[in-house]
């Protein structure tokens, strides 16, 4: 495991992070905000209390990792695929995703507020009380997901689509005051 000391650690640069994953499987408290990750492939790695804020992935192929209570707010993915991912307590707030594709990943208890996007995928995942309120800009696909008290407070519907989903399960709201 890997855990950088006190006190908080100066922000990881793209090549030093794959510097600590080469070594370490498990990765705590790394402070990585503006992180720049262009064609990397990050499989079977943890990470707990991580902060990625205003990092972008492009072309990143995610892979059989976890990650609790980590902060992707305000950052970008482009052109991605994320599989089998164990997300917890995330942010992902004011991120952009543009092609990007979620599947057979447990996004638990997540925060997707006021994301954009095109061509966002979530596929075969639960989605078990995450959020995605105030995405106006959004064009969300989800197909064959739980979708058990997710929220989507002030974003349309009609720029979300559902296949095979139990979006009745789901809180939508599409009015101030809430």
């Amino acid at each position: 495991m890997f855990r950088p000391g006190n006190p908080p650690s100066k922000p990881v640069s793209a090549d030093r992070l794959l510097q600590v994953l080469s070594r370490f499987k498990v990765v705590m408290d790394l402070n990585m905000p503006g992180l720049q990750l262009d064609g990397v492939e990050l499989a079977d790695r943890s990470f707990y209390g991580c902060n990625f804020t205003q990092s972008q992935f492009r072309n990143c192929t995610i892979r059989n990792c976890t990650f609790e209570l980590c902060f992707f707010d305000f950052s970008s993915h482009s052109s991605g695929s994320y599989s089998d991912l164990r997300a917890k307590n995330c942010v992902f707030a004011c991120s952009s995703f543009d092609r990007i594709t979620f599947t057979g990943s447990d996004l638990i208890q997540c925060s997707f507020n006021g994301i954009t996007g095109t061509e966002l995928v979530i596929d075969d995942c639960d989605l078990l009380h995450s959020r995605f309120d105030g995405a106006p800009n959004l064009d969300l696909q989800v197909i064959n997901c739980n979708l058990k008290q997710t929220r989507f407070i002030r974003t349309p519907k009609d720029r979300l689509s559902f296949s095979f989903a139990n979006e009745e399960d789901a809180v939508f709201v599409d009015r101030e005051g809430w």
